[in-house]
């Protein structure tokens, strides 16, 4: 009995650490924005290099220490670089490309305001006027990142710009949510008062001819 009690607890064990093996195996991982980093053979500058890896590079945790990291490449090299080029952000140039595909959502939804003859004209110009202003800041984040490649210690600055441009194109989609809401009120309050409108006239048009036959009947006859 004590016997099969080791047993299951030493493969509940295995399992478990296959498991934990697995998750830091799997992990993905990205190299920081520097100039280069090297991909060295065992943990120490006198080690061989492996390769050279650039800005925003993906590789796999293989394992780590207190400074030094093994991890995998996409092409299957394998070796050691510090544990301080590493992190677990994605490369700036993916997060330019989901605000471009949301810069590109945002004009979609202005031409589809638009087409559908947005009565709101001034705040449609205030909502244009930000979308432009989006436009250039990408342009400048565009930039920003170029100068990057040259000068790694604006990387801090970058991603929080990066960050707050996000959040100002969230407001921008719930402002436009606003004023597509607030113009279907106001067709549903013109439709409302058409009705009304030629809801009265019909009935006053319906007075006036059943005045008009009962004066032409009390007219006293000439003959």
């Amino acid at each position: 009995m004590r016997t099969q009690r080791l047993f299951f607890t030493s493969i509940i064990s295995f399992f478990c650490l296959l498991m934990v093996i697995t998750a830091s195996q799997a992990q993905t991982l990205f190299i920081k924005p520097t100039s280069e980093v090297p991909l060295r053979r065992g943990q120490g500058a006198d080690y061989k290099i492996l390769a050279i890896l650039t800005d925003g590079t993906p590789v796999q945790l293989i394992e780590q220490n207190e400074s030094w990291t093994k991890i995998s490449t996409e092409d299957g090299q394998e070796g050691w670089v510090l544990k301080r080029y590493l992190t677990e952000e994605k490369p700036l140039t993916e997060a330019m490309k989901a605000l471009r595909e949301e810069n590109q959502a945002l004009i979609k939804q202005l031409e589809t305001i638009k087409e559908r003859g947005d009565s709101l004209a001034e705040e449609k110009e205030i909502l244009e006027k930000t979308l432009g202003q989006k436009i250039s800041e990408i342009g400048l984040l565009t930039e920003k990142h170029n100068t990057l490649l040259k000068d790694a210690s604006d990387t801090i600055n970058l991603q929080a710009q990066v960050k707050r441009d996000k959040k100002l194109l969230l407001t921008l989609q719930q402002q436009l949510s606003s004023t597509t809401a607030a113009k279907e009120k106001l067709e549903q309050k013109e439709n409302l008062q058409w009705y009304l409108a030629g809801g009265a006239t019909l009935m006053i048009g319906i007075f006036i001819g059943f005045l008009s036959r009962g004066s032409k009947k009390k007219k006293p006859s000439l003959y």
